[in-house]
């Protein structure tokens, strides 16, 4: 079925701050985003707690002719988040609670508000607290319950660098991380979404139950009106890419949705499946002197049958050389972490499962390290969660320097 049947819901007076010096005072971190990209000031800052008050705002500022930026982390760089050019920010922050815990046959999944971050949420799955959640069903609570007395561990796979980075924000991007090579961006773990489009009326979607059906979608709005939706005829590139609409034949409306960046509706609540956390990860950062044979150890990487790479990631030499120069220019304060060598381009491998499992990937990634002159012993390898971390703060660290560059 291809037909979007919007919905109204009882509204609730959204909280807003709408006084210049108020807003001054106390919203400044709603102006601008990691881009150092910023706002001089809006009309009013609208902060929901709720679906009903998210849809009030969104209603009052359409019924303005107003326009909107949606805030979430604020942790993007490209200043997406910050309102330069428009009238109000809706910051969905004080959203942020984790609704339900479930599983759907051999699916866990997690429904979520959009302002919950993922490191709250990995650190909820971590301690297994989801129990006695708000909006959990008499099943999910039974799922809930057995879970946190069992043995399975689970997590969210994608790995979008920033962990404050909230689930509203990586649904509208679509983000993704190293892990990506394994696991695919976030579109991929979507199961459904409840999104506000600019009337204030709210779709309910799950995946599946929408699907274009000849190219088009119609949608029947609140007033019973009809407007039929034709998608472009265009194939999507086969790597990771995040730009633009998800277009494809038979498109499902949550694909359509996820990625969007608020420009077909707010993300409002999210279900997002999850996969059971391995035993062991281990991430490795090898510098290679020749790039001819740091991208060798990419495709050798890539066409390696005995090992599943979670990631496989290449920094050239320029990228290293901006990073050194800025460690060097912070001094003993910097954030950087050090590696092995500065001198070359580097290549991140990540890999995981049982503790056998990857113990036994040792042994292949070792010969296509030898194969272009490198070795384990040569390179940064990372087993524990704190060194884990030291490496994805080096991952991070690179959009960071740019953005310090020309910010």
């Amino acid at each position: 079925m291809n037909l979007i049947k919007p919905v109204t819901i009882e509204k609730e007076n959204c909280p807003a701050v709408t006084e210049a010096e108020e807003i001054a005072e106390r919203c400044q971190e709603f102006l601008g985003d990691e881009s150092r990209l910023k706002a001089e000031s809006v009309e009013a800052v609208y902060m929901p707690e709720s679906i009903a008050q998210a849809a009030d705002a969104v209603a009052k500022i359409n019924g303005e002719g107003k326009t909107c930026v949606v805030s979430g982390g604020l942790t993007g760089i490209a200043g997406a988040a910050a309102p330069i050019g428009a009238d109000t920010v809706i910051t969905m922050s004080k959203m942020n609670r984790l609704l339900a815990f479930g599983k759907d046959g051999d699916d866990y999944y997690v429904r979520t508000e959009p302002g919950l971050s993922l490191a709250t949420l990995a650190e909820i799955l971590g301690k297994k607290e989801v129990t006695a959640l708000p909006c959990a069903s008499d099943e999910e609570k039974a799922t809930a319950e057995s879970f946190a007395a069992g043995e399975e561990h689970l997590w969210f796979p994608v790995d979008p660098t920033e962990m404050t980075a909230h689930v509203g924000g990586v649904v509208s991007t679509n983000a993704s991380g190293a892990r990506t090579y394994r696991y695919g961006p976030v579109r991929d773990w979507v199961r459904a979404l409840t999104v506000i489009l600019s009337d204030g009326s709210i779709i309910k979607v799950r995946r599946g139950e929408v699907m274009a059906e000849n190219g088009k979608f119609v949608i029947k709005n609140v007033a019973g009106e009809t407007l039929t939706v034709e998608l472009p005829d265009i194939e999507m590139p086969k790597t990771k890419n995040t730009i633009g609409y998800h277009i494809e034949k038979n498109l499902d409306l949550v694909d359509l949705l996820v990625g969007s960046e608020g420009t077909l509706g707010i993300v409002a609540e999210v279900e997002l499946k999850l996969a059971p956390r391995p035993e062991s990860v281990i991430g490795v950062l090898a510098v290679i002197a020749e790039e001819d044979n740091a991208i060798t150890l990419v495709e050798k990487a890539r066409a390696c049958e005995e090992v599943s790479f979670d990631a496989i990631e290449y920094f050239d030499h320029d990228t290293l050389k901006l990073l050194k120069n800025k460690k060097d220019e912070d001094g003993a304060g910097s954030h950087i972490p050090d590696i092995p060598d500065w001198n070359g381009s580097a290549v991140y491998l990540e890999f995981s499962g049982s503790e056998e499992e990857t113990e036994e990937a040792c042994m292949p990634l070792e010969e296509i390290l030898s194969e272009v002159g490198s070795s384990l012993d040569d390179t940064w390898a990372a087993m524990e969660p704190r060194e884990l971390e030291e490496q994805k703060l080096f991952r991070h660290t690179v959009p960071e320097a740019v953005n310090t560059m020309i910010g």
